[in-house]
């Protein structure tokens, strides 16, 4: 049993006050946000605001809405139903504890417009969903960050396990190094990187894992152009480790290098073909 469903179970009111308008109103509340209470002919009439056990942001109104006009009902009716296409925005990667504080500013719209007071309704929307996005990118962020931190370090780990074992194959340190390069370029792109926090969870964990693995490819590629002799062509074998542990980061961290790498080998190859296909039609 899930710790959410242990604290769905304890629904017993905490004082009097809550058992009470409980019994008015005839709810059950997760927490409330606001109430008003008054005895007319003998009767309690009254509107109750609250977040219910389900997490859902609700409110009953138990009273005869003496001096409304029609424009005011009309103007209920259409604020309540902006109120609910805001409470419906996805929030899928943020806590309960950061979803109910959600929940409590859009509440106090209803309350707002319970009393009349529809000017400042938008302001409390636009405030609630501000809140939730923010919440929602770092979450997303957070999530991004963490997945691809365990790979990272994991890689970090076994390169050290390796070095310190005497191991000499360039190869493994290239592929470490090409995991720590890119992990490097997503940290310092990190405010850049744009996040709706509307994926699921593990939508976030496959782009961390997918840029990491852009990464090794890139830091191959920079090997094969070493072996191959397109860059770091004079380099000793005392060296060599560390030529491809060097590159192969540069290879990962940099969007632009293998790509740059690729168009000069093609041009070269090209011009070269050209060159020769004149000399050959001479």
């Amino acid at each position: 049993m899930s710790w959410f469903n242990k604290k769905e179970e304890n629904q017993d009111p905490k004082d009097d006050s809550q058992k009470h308008y409980r019994e008015v109103f005839k709810i059950k509340d997760k927490f409330l946000i606001n109430y008003t209470l008054e005895t007319v002919n003998g009767e309690e009439k009254g509107f109750i605001v609250f977040i219910d056990y389900e997490n859902d942001l609700d409110y009953v109104e138990e009273r005869d809405r003496v001096g409304w006009t029609d424009e005011d009902n009309e103007n209920f009716s259409r604020y309540v139903a902006r109120l609910q296409k805001a409470e419906a925005t996805p929030a899928l990667s943020i806590s309960e504890r950061q979803l109910l504080i959600f929940k409590r500013k859009l509440g106090v719209g209803y309350v707002l417009a319970l009393q009349k007071n529809f000017a400042a309704i938008d302001k409390v929307i636009n405030d609630a969903l501000a809140f939730l996005e923010q919440r929602n990118t770092e979450a997303a962020r957070r999530k991004f960050l963490e997945s691809g931190g365990v790979i990272a370090l994991l890689f970090a780990a076994i390169g050290f396990i390796i070095y310190y074992n005497g191991c000499d194959n360039k190869w493994y340190y290239g592929i470490v190094f090409g995991v720590l390069g890119a992990y490097t370029s997503i940290w310092t792109r990190y405010g850049k990187l744009v996040f709706t926090g509307f994926a699921s969870t593990w939508l976030h964990y496959l782009e961390a894992v997918s840029r990491l693995f852009v990464g090794v490819i890139f830091a191959v590629v920079a090997m094969f152009a070493i072996k191959c002799g397109l860059i770091f062509s004079q380099i000793s074998p005392s060296t060599e480790l560390f030529a491809y542990s060097l590159v192969s980061f540069a290879a990962s961290f940099s969007e632009r290098f293998i790509p740059s790498l690729i168009e000069k080998f093609v041009n070269n190859n090209l011009e070269e073909y050209e060159q020769k296909t004149d000399i050959d039609n001479e």
